[in-house]
């Protein structure tokens, strides 16, 4: 992409208070961007049960604490912190001392949590989805009817976790960490933008960011290519007769933006 030539506009489609590192990522490999967040995260429906279950933890009424988003691992961190006194990078010592392990879904989760001094997660599958998680459990856990599993997710997903341990007789536990709410509309512009032709890509970061934005943009979704974060959301859009032009080779904005970059040179495989 030469300097002199138009930049091509990619749409960064993350919660608002999240968009800037995938901006500033795209914005050093000379794109333009515009925001369309697709869902807003907002605190989680049950407070009460957040801390009791953190405080479960310190009970040592559990021992593996699960992740699946950075989001979640923020979120129960820092309420951890409050609850308990802990410098925010000293989480990761009182989850030691209290003999619990953590799992994580994804290299965005696993850095999300090197801010609390969990730098190296005991269980991160290679591809990073529910099912290959189950499949590493599978391999270190020896007795699961003895072993005692809390997550901490969004307030809406997948239950493949639930229903794998449970069927393998392990105690499994989900705490709602913060709510996902869908944005209600569109941004005038953006979809005005995206109708003409002038959006080059959107990004897509998860299954619920794809039916969001879907529902928002319509017909319109099919003017310009559509990048997934990891091979789940490039099933949803599949799912939903959208076929992906790129997906990141890990769940970070760096490998994101890196296959964003891949794809508008016209270098993708």
């Amino acid at each position: 992409m030469s300097e002199s030539s138009p930049r091509k506009v990619v749409l960064v489609t993350r919660p608002v208070d999240q968009a800037e590192e995938l901006e500033t990522l795209l914005h050093a490999r000379n794109f333009a961007t515009m925001r369309q967040p697709a869902i807003e995260i907002r605190p989680s429906r049950e407070p009460e049960r957040l801390d009791a279950a953190l405080r479960s933890l310190a009970l040592k009424e559990y021992d593996w604490l699960v992740f699946s988003s950075a989001n979640g691992a923020r979120v129960a961190m820092e309420r951890l912190a409050e609850l308990f006194a802990r410098p925010l990078d000293a989480c990761g010592e009182a989850l030691r001392e209290w003999g619990v392990k953590v799992a994580v879904v994804g290299s965005g989760t696993a850095k999300a949590l090197r801010s609390y001094g969990i730098t190296s997660p005991d269980a991160t599958p290679e591809v990073f989805d529910a099912e290959h998680l189950v499949a590493t459990f599978d391999a270190i856990v020896s007795d699961f009817a003895s072993t005692r599993f809390l997550s901490f997710r969004a307030s809406r997903g997948r239950q493949i976790l639930s229903e794998e341990l449970t069927k393998r007789g392990a105690k499994y536990a989900e705490v709602e960490a913060y709510h996902s709410a869908d944005v209600e509309k569109a941004a005038p512009d953006v979809l005005e933008a995206l109708k003409n032709g002038k959006i080059d890509a959107v990004t897509a970061t998860s299954s619920a960011t794809v039916r969001s934005l879907l529902r928002l943009f319509g017909d319109a979704s099919k003017n310009a290519r559509w990048i997934a974060l990891s091979p789940l959301t490039g099933s949803a859009l599949e799912k939903e007769g959208i076929r992906p032009a790129g997906i990141a080779r890990e769940a970070t904005m760096t490998s994101l933006a890196d296959c964003v970059a891949k794809v508008l040179s016209g270098a993708q495989d």
